[in-house]
């Protein structure tokens, strides 16, 4: 069996969690990591007994705290492998101190060891924009996300022969809980090419077809923007 490690999961409505589904859906184990705990409105831990396991950890940060949570879960699911990677983008806010750039840039490394002793195949996830709220004041964040572009390339041609690289790029993909968050109106469906705003299945679908080595075993050091179009759109203000 497959094993997949996904971060950023707890929100029932978020990319992370979709992710999980499409996997488990599929056949594919999940070891589930946030730094919160999976919301109590999540089927997965109830739906799929055998093949899901979430974890409260900062994967960043404490390598050595991520490596033990992997570990106990590996062994609860009978496993000794990891075979996905996905690193999924957390909230945070658009305006990153300046001390804060780098380790943006460079905290996807902690995953990397993991992935080169244990062999698997590494996916990223992570957001495609260098405009956030108001254009201005947003070099932090725009240059973390520029960074880990470069990262996924130059991680594809080290790994090579171990994990396949690639990044995944949403765009505006709607993660707000239906019971209280923003309702898109016709004109934001309208502004895409594609007639509608993204869906967090949407992103967990192209996880997937990275995920399968028959189909996608020609692919890495590739990055895929999920945006519906928007990004070829010719805007004037």
């Amino acid at each position: 069996m497959k094993v997949a490690v996904v971060t950023g999961i707890a929100r029932t409505t978020g990319i992370g969690h979709a992710i999980c589904s499409t996997l488990l859906e599929n056949g594919i184990a999940v070891i589930g990591f946030d730094i919160n705990p999976l919301d109590t409105s999540s089927p997965l831990s109830t739906k799929y007994p055998i093949h899901f396991r979430s974890r409260v950890c900062r994967v960043d940060s404490d390598p050595g705290n991520f490596r033990r949570h992997l570990m106990s879960a590996l062994d609860e699911l009978q496993q000794n492998h990891v075979d996905v990677v996905v690193n999924n983008a957390g909230m945070s806010s658009a305006y990153m101190p300046e001390t804060d750039v780098l380790h943006g840039i460079t905290g996807d490394n902690d995953d990397e060891r993991e992935v080169r002793r244990l062999e698997a195949r590494m996916d990223h996830t992570r957001a495609h924009s260098s405009e956030f709220g108001p254009s201005h004041a947003q070099e932090g964040y725009a240059s973390a996300k520029a960074g880990l572009i470069g990262l996924t390339h130059s991680q594809g041609q080290s790994m090579a022969g171990v994990a396949r690289v690639n990044a995944i790029l949403p765009g505006w993909i709607n993660t707000e809980d239906k019971r209280g968050g923003y309702v898109p109106t016709e004109e934001d469906h309208a502004w895409h090419a594609a007639g509608r705003i993204g869906q967090p299945k949407d992103v967990a679908e192209l996880v997937l077809f990275l995920s399968d080595e028959k189909k996608s075993g020609f692919v890495t050091c590739q990055e895929f923007v999920v945006d519906g179009g928007v990004s070829k759109r010719m805007y004037y203000p």
